[in-house]
């Protein structure tokens, strides 16, 4: 991929917006209108007219009304009434009292009925959504760390979302494995932590599928230096499992295995991602090996899956543009029975 300089970069489509994250689209804006490489909520609210309290309170209903945005992101109390501007999603008062005293550099929130509301504001809100906060802060939460119920202690509450947001430990990530978050409860923890899986815990599996990344090539420079910091991420079902991350490289090799369970129907889905110590990390490409295939392998399946960045993805990350672009990933898939006698140790997916 090449470089652009920032005068040339187009403002994403309201149509495109669905790839574009809180984050990125607040950070963006504000590059633009300010000139700023840092994102600051209260700059950008300054530096934009506030829509009318009965429109902004409208459109804030109908996102609430979303099931998706039913529960708090942080404790799971019904109705929340806060948003987090910078992270597009939506919290209850309790765990806003909690945000508020962060800093608006990690959180800053708005009341859904209370505060004035900006267009930029509206569209964070619009573009995140509590699974997809969730799915990038809270993609691997270890057991012992129970996320919050709503009637949680302030210090319990407050220890969970410094972990979650300031510290940003259970974020996606190379080397980590997707675990879901368990609810606490003060009386039955165990029953919670089985209801909270809800359907999840009635997958039946039926076979392990085995890949062995091997190498990517003329993946996205997604650096100011022309570079990225690659890993992949796959994706069976509710399942995901990351590789670790190549420094400093386009042309990465990685050569690990993976396995996942799989139920027989999910198709594996293939992200690829540029580690960023400091903000979410950049997707550069996707790709899916769909069910049919993976049903049909009678040998370990050799494939070059090109990895497509779709022109509404790039976006301004603050140090340079970033084009979009396509690359190459090198695997080897493939999928056993789980109860036939196999070596997996020698199975591979592409």
């Amino acid at each position: 991929a090449t470089t652009v300089p920032p005068s040339s970069k187009p403002r994403p489509s309201v149509e495109n917006q669905d790839e574009v994250t809180a984050e990125e689209l607040l950070d963006q804006e504000l590059i633009q209108r300010a000139g700023s490489l840092t994102l600051d909520p209260v700059a950008m609210a300054a530096a934009e007219e506030h829509l009318d309290v009965e429109e902004s309170t409208a459109a804030l209903s109908a996102l609430l009304a979303l099931e998706d945005n039913e529960h708090c992101a942080d404790c799971q109390a019904l109705h929340p009434k806060w948003a987090i501007i910078t992270h597009g999603g939506f919290i209850c008062t309790q765990c806003a009292g909690v945000h508020r005293s962060l800093g608006v550099h990690i959180s800053f929130v708005l009341s859904c009925t209370l505060d004035k509301w900006t267009p930029l504001q509206l569209a964070a809100l619009v573009a995140g959504g509590n699974t997809k906060l969730n799915e990038c802060l809270e993609f691997s939460v270890p057991e012992s760390f129970r996320k919050p119920h709503a009637d949680a202690l302030r210090e319990d509450r407050a220890a969970y979302i410094h972990t979650k947001y300031v510290e940003q430990a259970f974020r996606m990530g190379p080397n980590k494995r997707r675990q879901e978050a368990i609810l606490a409860s003060p009386s039955t923890p165990l029953e919670v932590a089985v209801s909270s899986h809800g359907s999840c815990g009635m997958v039946e599996y039926v076979g392990i599928v085995t890949i062995e990344l091997v190498e990517g090539s003329t993946l996205a420079a997604m650096d100011v230096n022309g570079s990225s910091d690659p890993y992949v991420s796959f994706r069976l079902g509710d399942q995901v499992v990351s590789s670790h991350t190549v420094k400093h490289s386009l042309n990465p090799v990685w050569k690990e295995t993976l396995r996942l369970s799989w139920d027989g129907a999910s198709p594996l889905v293939v992200q690829v991602y540029s580690y960023n110590k400091l903000q979410p990390d950049r997707k550069m490409g996707v790709a899916v090996v769909d069910c049919d295939r993976l049903q049909q392998l009678d040998k370990p399946l050799d494939l070059w899956i090109l990895t497509t960045m779709p022109r509404e993805w790039p976006q301004n990350f603050g140090d340079h543009m970033v084009a979009a672009g396509e690359g190459y990933v090198h695997v080897f898939v493939a999928s056993h029975d789980e109860f036939a006698d196999q070596d997996l140790s020698h199975c591979v997916i592409s």
